[in-house]
This record gives C-alpha cells, sequence and structure tokens, in this order.
C-alpha cells in the first residue's frame, strides 16, 4: 500500500523493501529476468572482432544489456513506468545500431554530435534528419527496417511515461479528504497479478529488441554457438507468448 516518505533515507529503505517483496511475489516467474539475461550473455560469448563498422552498434548492444539492467531495478523496486523508460533508451539504442549497421556508410554522419569530431555541416544536416528522431526513421522507412515495426510500436508506448502526460500522473497521485494532494512515489498495483502484466510487455520489447541484433548482427557470427541460440530463443518466446497471454495487459503491443 502506498506509505507516507520523510525522507530520501527513508524512501532508499522503501525501495529496498519493495524489491525484497516483489521478488518474493514474483516466485518462479523472476526467472524470466534471469532467462533473457542468458540470452543476452549467450550473445557477448560469440565475441565481435574489431572493426570500424561494427564498434558502435557493438557498444550500442552493451548500453542495451545496460538499459535491461536498469529495467530489471526499476521494475523490481516498484517504478514500473521507469522501466519502460529504460526500454525506450534500449529501443532508440537498437535503431541506431539496425540503421548503422545497414548503412556502415554513414557512421561519419552519426558522429557529428561528438565533440572534437570534425564538423561538416552537410553531415550534421543529415544527422538531424536521420538520428535526431531515429524512431521516425525507422517509421518513415519501414520496408528497409522489417524488424522495426513492433518496436517502433513498443516505443510509442513507453513515450507515455517519457513526459508529463496526463496518463502518466493520473496513474499516481490522489486527492485526500481535506483537499490535500498526494502523489505516490511508487508505482503500486492491486494484486501481484496486475504486476505481471506489465511483467510481460517488458521482457517482450527487451526480448524484440534482441532479436534485432540477433538477425542483424550476431547470427552470421556465431557459428557453432548458433543452434544452441535459436533454440533457446524460440523457448523463451514460446515461454513468453504463454505467460502474456495469461496475464493480458492493457495494450494491443
Amino acid at each position: 500500500m502506498p506509505q507516507k516518505l520523510n525522507n530520501f533515507i527513508h524512501f532508499l529503505a522503501a525501495e529496498k523493501e519493495n524489491t525484497i517483496k516483489v521478488c518474493v511475489n514474483l516466485g518462479k516467474d523472476f526467472f524470466f529476468f534471469h532467462n533473457l539475461d542468458i540470452l543476452f550473455q549467450k550473445m557477448l560469448e560469440i565475441g565481435i572482432e574489431p572493426s570500424k563498422n561494427i564498434l558502435i552498434p557493438s557498444y550500442l548492444f552493451l548500453n542495451v544489456h545496460r538499459e535491461y539492467y536498469l529495467g530489471i531495478d526499476h521494475f523490481l523496486s516498484l517504478h514500473n513506468t521507469k522501466s519502460f523508460l529504460n526500454l525506450r533508451s534500449a529501443i532508440d539504442s537498437t535503431f541506431t545500431a539496425y540503421y548503422l549497421l545497414k548503412n556502415p556508410e554513414k557512421l561519419d554522419v552519426y558522429l557529428q554530435t561528438i565533440k572534437g569530431h570534425k564538423v561538416d555541416e552537410e553531415l550534421k544536416k543529415e544527422w538531424k534528419s536521420t538520428f535526431l528522431n531515429i524512431k521516425r526513421t525507422m517509421k518513415d522507412n519501414e520496408t528497409s527496417f522489417p524488424l522495426s515495426k513492433k518496436l517502433v510500436e513498443i516505443h510509442e508506448f513507453c513515450s507515455v511515461y517519457a513526459h508529463a502526460d496526463a496518463l502518466s500522473l493520473v496513474t499516481r497521485y490522489a486527492e485526500s479528504p481535506g483537499d490535500t494532494l498526494e502523489l505516490n512515489y511508487f508505482d503500486y498495483e492491486q494484486t501481484p497479478e496486475d504486476y505481471k502484466k506489465w511483467m510481460g510487455t517488458l521482457l517482450f520489447g527487451f526480448f524484440e529488441v534482441l532479436i534485432v541484433f540477433w538477425k542483424e548482427f550476431f547470427e552470421s557470427r556465431a557459428k557453432n554457438k548458433s543452434q544452441e541460440i535459436i533454440t533457446r530463443l524460440k523457448t523463451y518466446n514460446n515461454v513468453l507468448t504463454e505467460f502474456r497471454g495469461k496475464y493480458k495487459f492493457k495494450t494491443n503491443l
């Protein structure tokens, strides 16, 4: 239940308490997070040869993995909506990597925002039209980036929680007797089942991100690891689909 927070130390303590309670309530379903992390780790085991054209996509994959960990941490501490901001950041990284893997000659365009990099006004203009809103680039060029379609939809869903939209606000505040305004600092749900609805959508988004990197980056480099990873991906997809069917969320994703 929502609680009044006295100060920042109290907030930190509540976060830790929330994490323990959520892990207990999830039970064996907690391993959905662990098993998806295993898939990330399997990609990392493939190894990446040093090459200028894939250096940035490689870093972007590591950033996606970092956002996954942060997203799990936010979810377990009852910052559900914040976990979707981590997912949105991961999708942005994925879109950028996807574009650069398809168009490696555009690396200099991507690097135009780095301080100290030689600025070319034409390239800077191209950066604004391509990378400033990379989701729009994916959406406007769906035939060139077919794996982006579902991720564009998820990105737009996540964006609701990236701004001060009415939807994200009304889920947290309440008016108490005496005209007192209150705001929940955590994203409470009515039942453990309600948490699992959020969880299924969050995992689905990160899984779709992983599929892009697998198809566009790692599959051609997997060699003798390929069949194991394909089997693991299919198994995880099947189990996650069943989980999401059981705990339906308020979205068509």
